[in-house]
């Protein structure tokens, strides 16, 4: 089951997602698909990567900046008629495949290793393989092996991914004019990524948000998670009011709060 910040729709009191809101995300998935492939209806066009930053470290933000990030969003969004989410994860992907494969690979070449040293009977060789397969699945389990061996590219491909499956669960493509942005980061691939919505892609050209997300980057190198994604909303805020000034209403469609996953 995924995690999802407590308190919000469709999670109960200790933050984990209850089956509404999986069973609506992948609803939302598969509309995305096939309006995406005919052309029509809502599907978010710009379920697309845009810009993405890495860096070190991933320390979690702490209640203080959670609320700091929200009153962020809250008075940028008074200026604004776009709705900004910000969510922020631990990690894109458990990847609990990783120990398993590599594991599996030391294993497959360790006969050639053995056979060039000595030549043990059959069934040795074969006790030998079980025990060096089960030790190192076992330790490259643990987090801290598990993310070193994932390749960079498949990091940032998961997290990309991740970002696409938050734009739709955050129905971020159901505000009243298309306004929606996601900012979402990824703390164990070190990994950002801006994702607005078809309204304001009509209008923004790709280039105006890269900075965005390379100073967020710059300052999450230096230790400050948090304060790298309140310049991000404020800048984002500041791009998005030249374009899109408030409504007469200008109704809060999307929650301030910031999602942790």
């Amino acid at each position: 089951m995924r995690e999802c910040a407590s308190g919000r729709e469709g999670c109960d009191s200790g933050g984990t997602a209850t089956v509404p809101v999986a069973l609506e995300t992948l609803r939302l998935a598969l509309a995305c698909n096939e309006e995406i492939a005919t052309g029509t209806g809502r599907g978010p066009s710009v379920c697309l990567v845009l810009y993405f930053g890495v860096w070190s470290g991933n320390a979690m933000i702490d209640r203080v900046d959670e609320d700091r990030i929200a009153a962020a969003i809250a008075e940028v969004e008074k200026k604004t008629s776009g709705e900004i989410v910000v969510v922020i994860g631990r990690s894109a992907s458990g990847y609990h495949l990783v120990p398993i494969v590599w594991a599996a690979i030391v294993t497959l070449a360790l006969p050639m290793l053995i056979l060039a040293i000595f030549t043990p009977s059959a069934r040795r060789l074969y006790e030998i393989e079980l025990v060096v397969f089960g030790v190192l699945a076992f330790v490259l389990s643990f987090g801290r092996y598990r993310f070193q061996l994932v390749p960079g590219w498949i990091k940032r491909s998961r997290a990309h991914e991740a970002a696409r499956e938050q734009f739709l669960a955050r129905r971020i493509s159901y505000t009243r004019s298309r306004t929606g942005v996601l900012l979402y980061v990824a703390l164990a691939e070190r990994y950002a990524e801006l994702v607005p919505d078809a309204g304001i892609a009509e209008l923004i050209s790709d280039s105006v948000w890269k900075p965005v997300i390379e100073r967020l980057s710059a300052k999450a190198r230096e230790g400050r998670i948090a304060d790298g994604v309140i310049a991000a909303v404020e800048e984002c805020g500041t791009i998005l009011a030249e374009k899109f000034p408030p409504s007469a209403d200008n109704p809060d469609e999307l929650p301030n709060k910031v999602v942790l996953l």
